[in-house]
């Protein structure tokens, strides 16, 4: 009854025009009336629902604004041309991307953007427009919404393609070889490798999750960076000038971390202290007084033991641009020296440098280099989320080079051999807003398995991928669903840690290889394909014995795929993760354990 009212209430207007068919039946909701109260203008168009439609020509600007109908579960579907759109649903506490359309209809076109519970959908939904594209600036003629379990109509488009999207039969498969020397050791990759940043421990109620407890037990983290910008807020009491020690109890009361070296980093003061820009001298003592009572309130009352102080967090382009690099130094040097005051056995390094600009390592290696236990820097692939995928898989030359940089100023620099070296943030994209796509899909994972391998090849002790949950970045997505990188982590922890095999590629700019060596005897081969097109191994024969399985993360799904087949061709699809292992328990892996889609790759 109440959907009948809304629809009459909410329709109006004229029929579509003359000839439209596969229109969807439900609340049909004008974006004309009323228009959204930013840059996007009302354009006369006789194909349009009513004879008016809505667009702009700004990026990011909304285009159609709408109280949401009531119903339990709605499909949305939209009526549009042009470039992509995105839906967002509108809730108290701010927006949340649902779903991106991304083809680019010369014509107006009905597309579904994916079934959404009430409650997702929020009070309000919007649609705004993507960013400058080769298409027509997007238009929105009217939007539909159908409760999910109607019939669809017979006419209805099938799902919009993801950006770049080509069907895989239209693109040629590449041939690369392999060869695999079992007998030669070229480096180890370790569960350190596997590291993960956890942000919500910022969040104390957050951390007894039972879905992020369960992937995070699930997983074992090796290691745990323990991060939050404001950190340092939120686990002290302003009004008190001193930590909160029930909140910080709070965030370490759960188990999921059992096993782990947790390394703890302190990004910066508290606002109550200082705010805006680099801490002046006067305010040191109050500083160093504060880092000292953390460590004993730690050790002493929370008794969580840790493994490593991670001082800082990317302060160095602040103080760079005050001209004042050389207090940074100072400043880290003093707060060390009050963690280990505090606790003699404390490991302190950092600095959580933004990027390892040459500049800024050879700063801290000369002023700080005697008195580190470990050295930590961060790398990104990209700002835009725009960067064409064949670019990003460029980029893992550079977070190498990177690296391979910090550790050759190490050496040069004449530092104690026991100095660790840690990549203690990376990803796709550095940049939050808007979401980057690749950080739940396929291209993320395969991005991911890319540093790892280069990371553990170069020698370096240990990564930390930003971050364990969140819509933006997370291993598994703010309602805890497994995204493609998690998939890819918990295969790391399982499969992928022990000694490197010596291996040949024919082509390395396509493929990458990590054969792994098994502490237990068993033996993992990971093939990360970097490209596109397909590629084809002549068969898995030559890498592993018959009985391993074959498992794989790729554009259409993620999970077990049975075994290898070792008498015929390998192919591994574009931009895709295959992990071929002889561990027993592979068997046990849950098949299609992720798949994108609307419900999965496209939600945020």
């Amino acid at each position: 009854m109440i959907w009948g009212f809304l629809a009459a209430a909410l329709i109006g207007g004229p029929a579509l025009a003359d000839g439209e068919t596969g229109a969807p039946e439900g609340v049909r909701v004008e974006a004309e009336d009323p228009k959204p109260a930013s840059t996007c203008t009302v354009i006369d168009d006789a194909d349009a629902s009513g004879g008016q439609a809505v667009t702009s020509r700004k990026p990011w600007e909304p285009i159609f604004a709408s109280p949401t109908p009531e119903g339990d579960r709605l499909a949305v579907w939209i009526r549009r041309r042009g470039g992509p759109v995105c839906l967002k649903a509108v809730h108290a506490d701010g927006q949340k991307e649902l779903q991106w359309a991304w083809s680019e209809p010369e014509e107006w076109t009905w597309t579904r953007m994916g079934a959404w519970t009430r409650e997702e959908l929020g009070d309000h939904v919007v649609i705004i427009r993507g960013e400058e594209s080769d298409a027509d600036d997007p238009a929105v003629d009217c939007v539909v919404f159908v409760p999910a379990d109607a019939p669809e109509p017979a006419a209805a488009p099938p799902p919009a393609a993801r950006p770049g999207f080509q069907p895989r039969a239209e693109l040629p498969a590449d041939r690369v070889d392999i060869a695999i020397d079992w007998d030669q050791a070229v480096g180890r990759v370790t569960a350190r490798h596997w590291g993960v940043n956890c942000y919500e421990m910022a969040y104390p109620q957050r951390m007894g999750d039972p879905g992020l407890q369960s992937y995070l037990a699930s997983l074992g983290p090796a290691l745990v960076r323990v991060h939050h910008g404001d950190l340092a807020n939120k686990w002290t009491d302003a009004d008190a000038r001193a930590w909160d020690t029930d909140a910080i109890r709070q965030a370490f009361d759960h188990q999921a971390f059992d096993g782990a070296q947790i390394m703890l980093n302190i990004p910066e003061w508290p606002k109550w202290l200082h705010d805006r820009g680099p801490l002046p001298a006067e305010k040191y003592d109050a500083f160093l007084e504060l880092i000292g009572d953390l460590v004993r309130l730690l050790r002493d009352e929370v008794g969580v033991e840790i493994a490593y102080w991670e001082v800082l967090n990317e302060r160095d382009n602040m103080y760079e641009k005050a001209d004042r690099l050389d207090e940074l130094w100072d400043l880290q040097n003093r707060v060390m020296a009050a963690i280990r005051a505090a606790d003699p056995a404390a490991k302190v390094g950092g600095p959580a440098l933004t990027w390892p600009k040459p500049a800024w390592v050879e700063g801290f290696l000369t002023h700080s280099g005697d008195r580190v236990d470990f050295i930590t820097w961060h790398n990104y692939a990209s700002g835009q989320p725009t960067l064409p995928n064949a670019d990003l898989f460029e980029r893992l030359d550079t977070l190498e080079g990177h690296a391979a940089h910090v550790l050759e100023a190490i050496d040069r620099h004449g530092l104690d051999p026991g100095v660790e070296t840690f990549l203690t943030e990376y990803n796709v994209q550095w940049t939050w807003s808007p979401f980057e796509r690749r950080h739940a899909n396929n291209l993320g994972a395969a991005f991911q398995a890319g540093v790892v391998r280069r990371m553990a090849l170069l020698g370096v002790d240990g990564v930390a991928v930003w971050h364990a949950k969140g819509n933006a970045y997370g291993l598994i997505d703010g309602d805890n669903r497994l995204r493609a990188p998690g998939l890819l982590y918990r295969w790391g922890h399982r499969y992928l840690t022990g000694p490197i095999a010596a291996v040949a590629v024919s082509d390395p700019a396509a493929l990458e290889v990590l054969p792994v060596m098994l502490d237990d005897g068993e033996r993992s081969v990971m093939l990360v394909n970097k490209r596109e097109a397909p590629i084809v191994v002549r068969s898995a024969a030559p890498l592993l014995p018959a009985s391993a399985r074959r498992l794989a993360i790729d554009a259409d799904s993620g999970g077990q795929r049975g075994p290898a087949p070792a008498d015929r061709p390998l192919t591994l699809p574009g931009w895709s993760v295959t992990l071929l292992t002889t561990a027993p328990d592979a068997t046990h892996e849950p098949a299609d354990s992720w798949r994108p889609g609307p419900e999965i790759d496209l939600q945020f």
